[in-house]
């Protein structure tokens, strides 16, 4: 039996509206349960994030409240004289409650803990600081070293009584001056009252569980496994109506320490199935009144209005698609003819070529070739390439623009022939290429500048990827130590087995901190081997590339011949501790060994040194009569004659002029001096043989041996000067051993000139006429004048 057309079109339309409408609901709901569930997640981890900024928030403010007592000029008093009227004033129960903490602590840099007490807020009693928390502060700890750094840090730290708001604070002066003497610590227990307030100012339900505790309630256990470092908010739902948000909170050691939860009423998830149910009741609605409409519109219109709309939808897309491209895109679109006119153009062309509208660029230019392109050729060169093939990419040419600048374009064409293969017009594409030749001329440039700066710079250079662990070295690198391209490889081994034994250590070392971003460059001055077995002192340079975390990923730098300076310097440095006629080491470097003989004596029990100080007699009479070149010949030749009396180990040094100085290390016998001058007097009896002249010499030696009483190298050599001259005093060509009598009987010398000198200006002098009487006759027979000193403090003299 035939069911009826309008019976069929019923069934047709009655099962087609139905698979629609299931269809519509099911991906209705589906969308509306996953907008609703991603706005409900969103609307959560802000709300989260809200709460979390206001406990950050309390955390500063809780910092700020106590800047005045770090920076405070009684506390930086006070950290240092422990003055009770401080304690007394400030510290009492009183202050405690106004300020909400629980606890007070003024630490020393040592660690010692000037003053230090916790605080009962219910009872107002004093209490003890826990001894938890003493171990989480000391000088030990990454917390009080940042605090005595300069740093403020609040935080969260995990006590047995539960998590406590911590914020430790450097003591300067009122100024934010330092040095800083210590650290001032305030605490407040993150209890069920401080919970209640952050609530209050959130307007959410707030609970805060330790991390790791057996006793986690079951909903954070669930979530504990989705938190961490890199994931720190997650949500879950609690019940139809509450939706529980979970962050994950650090402690002042920026360990995970606690979980907060935030109960959230789930509105939008509500909202949601609201709008389910009332996206249902409408389904139902237009379901049955569609379907009535939909069979008497079909039964008329269904197939012409169908195809009509097709057409006219697939033609409005075309036609709007074409336009927006063509009118919209940044690159040039043209349709050219082979005479070299623009049959239409688009906006971005008419800017490329610097014309107001593509009606003012199609008027404008009715020659391309001679119009347009700065050469001529190009144009030709364009229409010949796309004769031979149907299509062209990157042609690039030189244009004007209209206001007769030029720039570089890049053109991409092809052909358009009629059935008989002839060329209607040309269309395709332009940009402007002029930034990119810029950057290329200016990359080439660069190059070429680079290259040859290298090459005027005669330094090897090196390239070490630390991925691959290898090192491209230059020819001149490999030149520089002799060798050639292929005798030296492309490991790191290949320059560090090359470096000095006991420069291989640092080098590396400062490799090492400078990779590792320790250090703000790499140089090192060491010594290389040459191929040839000796050493050459380079100087290394390199800069690290890194990723964006700071990673080095590779080393590039350079290497510079630098044996020529390093042997001036040895040089300058010899010349400026040595004796420029003898030879001899001078007054600075003996100084220096002196010094440190002195040194050397005070920690070892049994080193003894001796100071010989030598001074030739009359050498004055041999220069003022024989002339300088003589004497200083004669300096020479003493200096020759004597090297041989010492030991290998003992320094012989000209002051100047005509003064020595002997120092005689590690002697197990005081006789060993005496000997060493008796044998320099020895050697000094025979004569010098002089441009012609026979010249005796003869020294002065003042000797003096090391004791605990010197400290000063000065003083030492002051001895040693006054010895040599009793030497010369008791008739020259001897030596002399210094004793402490010596030199206070210089000091009484110099006493007596001091006073002398004073005498004289201040008229201290009295004359006296006393006269001289003959026994004989009883008469005057003349006076003798006496000079009396009327010293000050000694009376007359």
């Amino acid at each position: 039996m035939t069911m009826p057309l309008s019976k069929k079109t019923l069934v047709v339309i009655s099962l087609a509206l139905t698979g629609i409408l299931a269809t519509l609901y099911t991906a209705s709901y589906h969308i509306l349960i996953a907008n609703s569930k991603e706005a409900e997640s969103h609307s959560t981890r802000q709300s989260i994030i809200g709460v979390l900024n206001v406990l950050a928030q309390t955390e500063d403010d809780f910092s700020a409240r106590f800047a005045d007592w770090s920076s405070w000029d009684d506390t930086y008093t006070f950290i240092q004289d422990r003055n009770t009227n401080y304690i007394k004033s400030n510290l009492v129960p009183g202050t405690l409650m106004n300020l909400k903490v629980d606890l007070a602590l003024f630490m020393q840099p040592s660690g010692h803990i000037v003053f230090g007490t916790g605080f009962d807020r219910q009872t107002k009693q004093l209490l003890p600081v826990p001894i938890e928390l003493l171990n989480q502060i000391n000088p030990q700890t990454h917390l009080l070293q940042q605090t005595l750094a300069g740093a403020n840090q609040t935080g969260i730290i995990l006590l047995p009584k539960g998590p406590m708001l911590l914020t430790v604070r450097p003591i300067l002066t009122s100024e934010g001056k330092g040095p800083i003497r210590g650290a001032v610590i305030f605490g407040r227990y993150l209890d069920a009252q401080a919970i209640r307030q952050l609530a209050d100012m959130t307007q959410f339900p707030l609970s805060l569980q330790p991390l790791n505790v057996p006793t986690l309630p079951a909903d954070f256990q669930r979530v504990r496994s989705s938190l961490t470092a890199q994931t720190l908010i997650a949500e879950q739902p609690l019940s139809e109506q509450v939706i529980g948000g979970y962050a994950l909170i650090s402690d002042l050691a920026r360990q995970p320490a606690l979980v907060l939860r935030v109960d959230i009423p789930r509105k939008i998830y509500l909202q949601g199935q609201q709008s389910i149910r009332y996206l249902t009741l409408t389904l139902v609605v237009i379901g049955v009144l569609g379907g009535g409409m939909i069979l008497l519109l079909i039964q008329k219109l269904a197939f012409y209005l169908l195809e009509q709309q097709r057409t006219e939808i697939a033609l409005q897309q075309a036609e709007e698609k074409y336009h927006s491209i063509f009118e919209r895109t940044v690159t040039g679109i043209f349709q050219a003819t082979p005479e070299g006119r623009y049959l239409s153009v688009n906006p971005a062309l008419a800017e490329i070529y610097g014309y107001d509208s593509p009606d003012d660029l199609i008027t404008g230019l009715t020659d391309i070739e001679q119009q347009l392109y700065v050469s001529c050729q190009r144009r030709k060169e364009f229409m010949a390439l796309l004769e031979r093939q149907p299509a062209l990419t990157k042609f690039e040419s030189q244009i004007y623009r209209k206001d007769g600048s030029v720039i570089w374009i890049t053109e991409t064409a092809s052909v358009v022939r009629d059935e008989h293969k002839r060329v209607l017009y040309y269309e395709g594409f332009v940009s402007d290429i002029t930034e990119t030749k810029q950057i290329e001329t200016a990359l080439r440039e660069s190059e070429e500048r680079y290259a040859l700066a290298i090459q005027g710079t005669n330094d090897g250079l090196w390239d070490w990827n630390l991925q691959l662990n290898r090192i491209f070295f230059s020819s001149r690198w490999k030149a520089m130590l002799g060798y050639e391209d292929s005798e030296i490889d492309h490991s790191p081994d290949d320059w560090l087995s090359r470096i000095h034994p006991e420069d291989v250590l640092r080098v590396n070392q400062e490799i090492a901190t400078y990779v590792e971003g320790l250090s703000t460059q790499f140089e090192s001055e060491h010594r290389m081997r040459h191929k040839e077995g000796h050493y050459l002192w380079v100087l290394s340079q390199g800069f690290a590339v890194r990723v964006a975390e700071g990673k080095a990923m590779r080393l590039v730098g350079s290497q510079t011949d630098i044996t020529e300076r390093k042997r001036a310097e040895e040089q300058l440095l010899h010349d400026a501790l040595h004796d420029a006629l003898t030879g001899l080491p001078n007054r600075v470097l003996f100084m220096d060994r002196l010094g440190h003989a002195i040194q050397l004596s005070k920690r070892r029990e049994n080193y003894c040194f001796a100071v010989l100080f030598l001074d030739l007699d009359r050498f004055k009479v041999i220069n003022d009569s024989l002339g300088h070149m003589v004497g200083d010949q004669l300096l020479i030749e003493i200096t020759q004659r004597l090297s041989p009396c010492l030991r290998s180990s003992d320094t012989f040094a000209r002051l100047g002029g005509d003064e020595f100085v002997i120092l005689l290390e590690d002697i197990q016998d005081d006789n060993l001096a005496t000997d060493v001058a008796e044998r320099i007097q020895q050697e000094l009896k025979q004569p010098f043989k002089l441009q012609g002249h026979e010249v005796f010499a003869t020294a002065s030696i003042g000797i003096i041996f090391s004791t605990a009483s010197y400290e000063r190298p000065e003083d030492l050599l002051r001895d040693a000067d006054t010895a040599m001259y009793r030497a010369k005093g008791l008739g020259r060509a001897r030596h002399q051993v210094f004793d402490p009598s010596m030199h206070e009987h210089a000091m009484a010398l110099l006493h007596i000139e001091n006073d002398l000198r004073r005498a004289i200006e201040q008229q201290e002098f009295q004359l006296h006429y006393q006269p001289i009487i003959s026994l004989r006759n009883n008469r005057i027979n003349g006076f003798e004048a006496l000079v009396r000193w009327q010293h000050p403090t000694r009376g007359s003299m």
